[in-house]
């Protein structure tokens, strides 16, 4: 960039204003300004720079001194503040350029969260080799870029709102405890005017042609793939998932919208002849799939984005209109994607957001009169409270619940390939992952070897903050979660099993754990459901115990089996009480098309491309009688 740097740079921050920055460093005698009067910020206030420092060092010093810098930043930095670490690194007779990726894993360990962009030249001693202030060193400071105080807010009748008595919930990052933003938390009044916006908004969303409707989400599809980077950004920050998972996350949305859309215009009609049946040779039946009306979509924490996908567009493409509830502890992705909507053409009032409590918010969504569906993704709990209220107005529901999902390996299997489908299947989300594979039943003959391979591929596995790329293991959602976990791998200790690795938590995060000596009649391996990284081991000697280990639990979400023999894999998958077997592969497995679901405790209904259409619709038949 050596020449080039002195022009603007320009910057996206994560909320989405665009800013161009021109550095002081440089001054007004190589044809640019100072900072305050060259900064053009969109929207936002300027707070002006709050810390400036040159290291004349050697590079192993530079690298040292990286994370001290980036501290006294930090500390400097105001609430008010948010914006870019812009560091300048430069000096050939340095050796730096032989290390840049050294200084930048250091600088991604210490900016805390805090987006950062990273300028290397290669002057003879840093810069430029005619600035004044060459140093072959490092120059780090904090380019700040004020937010307005204004919060997020609730969509009702497409006007952003505060809660009808004002109170708000405070959204935090798990990972390093700081706030976030707040978000309105809606009273039972906010929700029936929501619930009567949407009902009145839907008349004429149902009026619209499919390909219209269809013509808007695929717009609203462009706009996520435009602010991809930034959404993924926030997911992280809110969840407390890797970014590498966030941006797979944020990108199937595209996926499910094109999906959902594409299929909605194919959603052909019946048509039963005449003749089909005595009496009737002279009538034609015809089918067609007509809106429910409004349809309230609650969402969990682990996979906000997904489920969005899997329950908003679908709901959308065919007439409904849609309420969406997002988690309390991580609402802002899923609000944002509402005001993208909003943007790409969703009329008033036909998409709403309300963010609150589920005690209240969710409760009052499924006990109104005015919501035709309501989609939960949920705890069994959750989904079970959700039915008895909704049940009171026959009110349709999809829920998709709890599981305790087997892994089952058999003797003959891949032990390393169950080791690799593990870490997919039960580390994922560190674990936050409602089919996970949450009970592993391990032939004897092989637990010994899986148990080794799984203890050295897990010391591979780097665990830390969620925003640095090079991480697998993020945090769980609050530390009130990780102290859940804590405790049931605490009760199955006492049970009698034995940690065999990890078993250790800081606040919200908790490493990976083997739990060795767990037996069929813990309560781990019925329907203790653990959401985090834990892996409980049960031996068996004979497959059909365990199928049996398998079964016995309330839940039937998933379940797999690895092994080499067919007849064995088809006999397992045959005879697991689930709604999905996997074959050779851990239980997380839920493509985009797939009619997911589970038997039991595990929910009621399918979510997917194949079949959730018809879910968010209703038939209709048209009898032509004595037409012919």
């Amino acid at each position: 960039l050596g020449a080039s740097i002195c022009h603007p740079l320009g910057v996206k921050d994560p909320l989405g204003s665009l800013t161009i920055i021109r550095h002081p460093m440089f001054g007004d005698d190589m044809g640019t300004k100072t900072f305050d009067d060259d900064v053009i910020n969109l929207g936002n206030k300027v707070v002006e720079n709050t810390a400036i420092m040159q290291l004349e060092a050697t590079v192993d010093e530079l690298i040292n001194s990286t994370g001290d810098a980036m501290k006294v930043v930090n500390k400097e930095m105001t609430q008010e503040a948010a914006g870019y670490f812009l560091v300048h690194c430069g000096g050939r007779k340095l050796g730096i350029g032989d290390r840049i990726n050294e200084v930048h894993e250091q600088l991604v360990k210490e900016a805390n969260g805090v987006p950062f962009i990273t300028i290397f030249t290669f002057g003879e001693y840093g810069y430029h080799d005619h600035s004044a202030n060459a140093c072959g060193g490092l120059m780090l400071s904090f380019t700040g870029i004020g937010k307005e105080q204004d919060t997020l807010k609730n969509l009702i009748a497409g006007q952003w709102v505060d809660a009808s008595d004002g109170k708000v919930i405070e959204v935090t990052n798990p990972a390093t405890n700081e706030k976030i933003d707040t978000v309105p938390n809606a009273t039972v009044e906010d929700v029936d005017r929501a619930v009567k916006a949407a009902q009145e908004a839907q008349k004429g969303w149902a009026k619209m042609s499919i390909h219209a409707r269809g013509e808007i989400l695929l717009k609203f599809s462009d706009l996520v793939e435009q602010h991809k980077e930034e959404l993924a950004t926030l997911l992280c920050k809110e969840t407390g998932k890797p970014i590498t998972e966030a941006r797979v996350e944020i990108g199937q949305q595209k996926l499910f919208v094109h999906g959902y859309v594409e299929k909605s215009r194919h959603m052909y009609g019946n048509v039963i002849p005449a003749g089909s049946e005595p009496g009737q040779e002279k009538t034609i039946q015809i089918t067609e799939q007509c809106p429910l009306g409004v349809v309230a979509c609650i969402i969990p924490f682990n996979f906000p984005s997904d489920l969005f996908g899997q329950k908003v567009p679908s709901a959308l493409v065919m007439g409904n209109a849609v309420i969406v509830k997002p988690s309390t502890y991580n609402p802002l992705t899923l609000t944002k994607y509402c005001e993208l909507l909003q943007e790409a053409g969703v009329p008033a009032g036909v998409i709403s957001c309300l963010s609150g409590d589920g005690p209240v918010t969710g409760h009052a969504l499924a006990e109104h009169k005015g919501v035709h569906l309501v989609s939960v993704t949920g705890s069994t709990r959750v989904g079970m409270e959700t039915m008895q209220t909704a049940g009171k107005n026959l009110t349709h529901v999809m829920l998709e619940l709890g599981g305790n999902d087997a892994f089952i390996l058999a003797a003959d299997g891949d032990v390393d390939l169950a080791v690799e489908e593990t870490v997919w299947g039960r580390l994922y989300n560190t674990g936050q992952v409602c089919c996970a594979s949450k009970r592993f039943l391990i032939h004897n003959s092989v637990k010994d070897e899986f148990i080794r391979k799984m203890i050295e591929k897990i010391k591979t596995l780097k665990i830390g903050n969620p925003l640095d790329p090079t991480v697998k293991i993020g945090c769980l959602i609050n530390e009130h979660a990780a102290q859940v976990v804590e405790e049931q791998v605490q009760k199955t200790v006492q049970a009698g099993a034995k940690i065999v690795y990890g078993g250790r938590r800081n606040g919200a995060f908790f490493e990976p754990t083997i739990l060795d000596g767990v037996t069929k009649d813990m309560d781990v391996a019925k329907d203790m459901e653990i959401f985090g990284p834990v892996i409980p081991i049960i031996g068996f000697d004979d497959i059909d115990e365990a199928i049996a280990i398998a079964n016995q639990s309330n839940f039937g979400l998933c379940g797999n089996i690895i092994t080499r023999d067919m007849k064995t894999a088809f006999y397992v998958s045959e005879a697991l009480e689930v709604g999905g077997a996997v074959i050779n592969g851990a239980s997380f497995y839920r493509a985009a098309e797939m009619p997911f679901g589970g038997w039991k405790h595990s929910g009621i209904g399918n979510e997917g491309i194949s079949t959730t259409l018809k879910e968010m619709s209703r038939t209709k038949t048209i009898v032509l009688k004595n037409i012919l």
